[in-house]
């Protein structure tokens, strides 16, 4: 969960192996996530041309 406070609540639990996340990395995760959007949307590389592989082609016999 990310919470934009420093501090836990007094009813609050720290889990054991709870991450925190700074702000710093909140922004770099943010980037990242848009920049794989943005790979997927983008239709670079073998699925730009919206046809299966001939090795995923079925075969008739």
């Amino acid at each position: 969960m990310v919470h934009p406070s420093r501090t836990l609540d007094e009813r609050a639990i720290a889990v054991a192996g709870m991450r925190v996340i700074t702000p710093d990395k909140l922004q770099a995760l943010k980037q990242a996530v848009v920049a794989y959007a943005v790979a997927l949307a983008d239709g670079q590389g073998p699925w730009a041309t919206n046809r299966p592989s001939p090795s995923c082609s079925p075969t008739t016999s």
